[in-house]
């Protein structure tokens, strides 16, 4: 889920999440309760209604949208052979099923944060429910873009079919170049952007780095925003993960003992190296950067088509270095 919520939720603030309750989440440690067993979506066609459970984790209140045959899958968005073909179909439901039920809570939220292309359409859901619901006119949309290589670009045929308004097909709105596109759709119709870093904000008002979506977000450059990534670190503290052997504090660069003796068959071993070794594992897509690193060890691609990971290491006999990244 993130630290953002949680985060939220210590300073005093409600907050709540909304997702798919995937066939793949492990639930076992936060008990689920159902709270909804016929809300209203709609959509693709009237009688259709999702089940909604309610959990706890770390003071937030999560709800999930259960909806079998489109979040019951062995993968979220794709397999080894590709996207889903119904992956623009299963995240318009899951958008509008999320508004339906926030308006069925009753109270109208004051922000609305959504995340890449998946969710970008709940954003321009209630950019055209303000126009004649009430209940939507004070609440703002914060869209978040980690990767904008990816973009959710499917068919003009399901922009007609998803029920959103014919005035939402226009070049600064939700059509790029003939096909309907899910993120371009959030930029243009949220009230605000964020990216993972102030250069990344930068960056991608640029062709080099803007997917062809430069355009329009240089049409919207006063609302984005870069904010630096952040890390939840009650959960990625290395002091209580019970799979590392060895904690490398303090003396960690004199440690080659431990290196070696807790490497394991086919995993490269550096007690040999002179000076330090800096190693790390890094995953690589397109609109992203990185440094080239001094030995590559290429993976296939992960389940969201986001590879390949980069497993690297350099020996160097400079200073020892005061930060890692």
């Amino acid at each position: 889920m993130g630290a953002l919520p949680p985060a939220v939720a210590k300073s005093g603030l409600p907050v709540a999440v909304i997702t798919p309750l995937y066939g793949r989440l492990k639930t076992n440690d936060h008990p689920l309760r159902l709270v909804a067993p016929d809300c209203p979506v709609g959509y693709p066609w009237e009688p259709i209604t999702a089940e909604i459970y309610q959990a706890q984790y770390r003071g937030v209140t999560v709800y999930f949208v259960q909806r079998d045959e489109y979040f019951d899958r062995r993968a979220y968005y794709n397999t080894y052979k590709g996207d889903y073909f119904d992956n623009c179909e299963r995240f318009n439901f899951f958008c509008r099923a999320a508004l339906q039920w926030l308006r069925r809570l009753g109270t109208p939220p004051q922000v609305i944060h959504v995340n890449d292309w998946q969710t970008a359409l709940a954003t321009t859901w209630v950019h055209f429910l303000r126009k004649y619901d009430p209940f939507w006119a004070r609440t703002k949309t914060v869209l978040t873009i980690h990767n904008l290589a990816f973009q959710g670009r499917y068919s003009s045929r399901l922009f007609n079919e998803s029920g959103l308004p014919a005035e939402a097909w226009n070049m600064d709105g939700c059509e790029y170049y003939g096909d309907f596109n899910l993120l371009k759709s959030g930029i243009a119709y949220s009230d605000m952007i964020t990216t993972v870093s102030p250069s990344y904000a930068e960056e991608i008002l640029t062709p080099q780095f803007g997917c062809g979506l430069e355009g329009i977000l240089q049409k919207r450059r006063e609302s984005i925003r870069g904010i630096l990534n952040g890390a939840d670190y009650d959960v990625w503290a290395p002091e209580a993960d019970r799979y590392l052997p060895s904690l490398l504090f303090g003396g960690a660069y004199d440690r080659k003992d431990v290196v070696q003796t807790q490497t394991h068959p086919g995993v490269l071993s550096f007690g040999h190296a002179r000076g330090q070794t800096h190693s790390g594992i890094h995953r690589t897509a397109a609109g992203t950067k990185g440094h080239r690193p001094a030995h590559r060890h290429h993976s296939p691609a992960d389940e969201n088509g986001r590879g390949p990971w980069l497993f690297w290491a350099r020996a160097t006999c400079g200073p020892r270095p005061n930060f890692w990244t």
